[in-house]
């Protein structure tokens, strides 16, 4: 996890399972508060794209809680991006 003093934001690529589950539920809440999907009971929001494994989840937390997250996934041939 990457840390300044001057920054209380923590950057760093999602290590664990509860990391990337913080990532996956505040993408389905800002979905959600935008109006862009309807609540139906989903704690997250995920893609299979995000589940391949040459995909990278990055997060910024502030104290323990996710705050911003963005995912790099690649363009490969086997899954046509």
């Amino acid at each position: 996890m990457r840390r300044n003093k001057d920054n209380p934001l923590q950057l760093s690529m999602a290590q664990s399972f509860d990391e990337r589950c913080g990532a996956f539920a505040l993408i389905n809440r800002c979905y959600s508060n935008a109006g862009l999907s309807e609540d139906m009971g989903q704690h997250y929001r995920v893609t299979k794209y995000q589940l391949l494994l040459e995909s990278r989840v990055f997060i910024s937390k502030l104290a323990d809680e996710v705050v911003a997250t963005v995912s790099l996934i690649p363009d490969t041939a086997e899954h046509g991006l």
